[in-house]
């Protein structure tokens, strides 16, 4: 397993693109990204089995709690659901030569771990890649994980299928004249201030900065993110940056709960996404996310299908974990407090106002 050069770089994206597995969240302009605000290395790796090339591995290491040196894909703080390895071409193959190359890479992988002295490692692999026994017989732990998705037919299919109370709600939310439209890259400031805000109100962070967001938009926007704004009265009352890559939209980032009594913006917002997504001849939708009891109980009314996949993680030495969850508990959040006391909302959700401040 090697750090991919200029040459292979300039393949990376091709080699997302051909796996099943592959996200906008692989692509390198992403990975980029993530790197330059988190203040994290980026380690495109690459592992081959003679000449052919065998895994794509997005990397990110970086030193957390000043004593724990990580390895993690994806990064922790970057809002993205998972990442991990990817095998082009792996469904191609037959059992044997699937476990090989995954043995194989596994040694790699290994190898790899120890000469970078990484004290945690964590990798969240994409939904549809199940065989996480390599990583079971190196002793990591492997938690499994779901997220919601759902084959796109036609839309009055995907309607019929809605919870009886969701499709009240979408009607009632058009009746009293919320609207919904695709927004533009000034909106992004509109949705990071909605999600700063909710979780300013739960007492917890945002962890990264407006710039982060809108620096994506201004790479990938409109081909592979696009954004919806849900207006009432003239005003802006929910918002949701999408993902859309190959046969997905996903709906990554926004759509809070807004405090309108009576009126459910999001839900008319969830179904314009996934009429438009159906319209543009998308083949999946996904909310992303069903592993918190909450908001799984306002997702599971769209009658999606859970999706499995997993997140593996390993300590060395395994004490390492308990001195992690100690400082976790008692420093981070006097950290987060004070860092929520001295930055304003409005001052980390302003959108750049000239082309040099972007």
């Amino acid at each position: 397993m090697i750090e991919a050069d200029h040459g292979l770089l300039s393949k990376w994206n091709s080699l997302v693109e051909e796996c099943v597995e592959g996200t906008i969240f692989h692509d390198l302009n992403w990975l980029r990204i993530v790197e330059k605000h988190t203040g994290s290395k980026l380690y495109p790796m690459i592992a081959f089995k003679g000449d052919e090339i065998v895994n794509v591995f997005p990397l990110f290491q970086q030193n957390e709690f000043t004593f724990l040196k990580t390895v993690i894909s994806p990064h922790l703080r970057s809002h993205v659901p998972y990442l991990g390895p990817l095998f082009p071409h792996f469904n191609e193959y037959k059992q044997d030569k699937k476990d090989s190359i995954s043995r194989g890479s596994q040694d790699a992988f290994n190898e790899l771990i120890r000469r970078m002295n990484a004290k945690y490692v964590e990798i969240v692999f994409s939904p549809g890649f199940l065989d996480m026994r390599p990583f079971q017989w190196n002793g990591y732990d492997v938690i499994p994980r779901y997220t919601y998705m759902q084959t796109l037919g036609d839309v009055k299919s995907v309607w019929n299928g809605f919870k009886k109370e969701l499709r009240k709600n979408i009607n009632n939310a058009e009746k009293k004249g919320v609207t919904v439209s695709e927004g533009t890259k000034t909106d992004v400031s509109f949705i990071y201030a909605s999600v700063h805000q909710r979780l300013e109100e739960q007492e917890q962070s945002l962890d990264m900065p407006y710039q982060y967001f809108y620096d994506l938009c201004e790479v990938f926007h409109p081909k592979n993110l696009r954004i919806f704004v849900a207006e009432h009265n003239k005003e802006n009352v929910g918002g949701v940056i999408v993902t859309c890559y190959n046969r997905r939209v996903s709906m990554w980032f926004g759509s809070v709960r807004a405090e309108l009594r009576g009126l459910y913006p999001n839900d008319l917002l969830h179904w314009s996404v996934i009429k438009w997504a159906c319209e543009q001849g998308f083949k999946e939708f996904e909310i992303v996310g069903a592993n918190s009891p909450t908001m799984s109980a306002f997702k599971c009314r769209y009658n999606l299908d859970l999706k499995l996949y997993f997140s593996v993680s390993k300590y060395s030495p395994q004490f390492l974990k308990y001195a992690r969850s100690a400082y976790a508990k008692t420093l981070i959040p006097a950290k987060n407090k004070l860092f929520r006391s001295r930055i304003k909302p409005r001052e980390r959700a302003r959108a750049p106002t000239s082309a040099s401040e972007a």
